[in-house]
């Protein structure tokens, strides 16, 4: 199984694009997700997961960490608001009973440590909105 998932990270890695253009950098790719197929973890499936990470000055937008705007930077340390896709569900199959949830946002505030570009330390406190019913969090 270590051998797969190494050959299958070493070709998903020449799948990502590099970008840099006027201010504009950033990355895109493809990768491979073995994830549950539902809340109830009964089964599992394998999904195509893309991959974005766009910088523009101050501002990024990321797959992992949404749209963020780095209000205060200094010395690694940097903080500002964020908002985040997150994605809904139906409750057919093996959720039946349960309600649907529809897609909503998250917003919020984000600290990060970053003292080098290949390790940080990230840390947000948000509000799920616009989930209506009820179900904003």
């Amino acid at each position: 199984m270590s051998r797969i998932t190494v050959a299958l990270f070493t070709a998903l890695t020449c799948l990502s694009i590099n970008a840099n253009a006027d201010g504009l950098t950033g990355e895109a790719g493809l990768g491979l997700s073995y994830e549950p197929h539902d809340p109830t973890g009964s089964r599992y499936e394998t999904r195509p997961v893309p991959y974005l990470d766009l910088d523009w000055g101050d501002v990024s937008l990321g797959t992992d960490d949404g749209l963020t705007w780095s209000a205060f930077k200094a010395n690694g340390f940097s903080a500002g608001p964020y908002a985040n896709y997150l994605p809904g569900r139906t409750a057919n199959g093996t959720l039946r009973g349960l309600r649907d949830v529809p897609d909503m946002a998250e917003v919020g505030g984000f600290v990060q440590y970053a003292p080098a570009d290949f390790w940080r330390v990230f840390a947000s406190v948000g509000q799920a909105v616009g989930g209506g019913s009820g179900q904003g969090g």
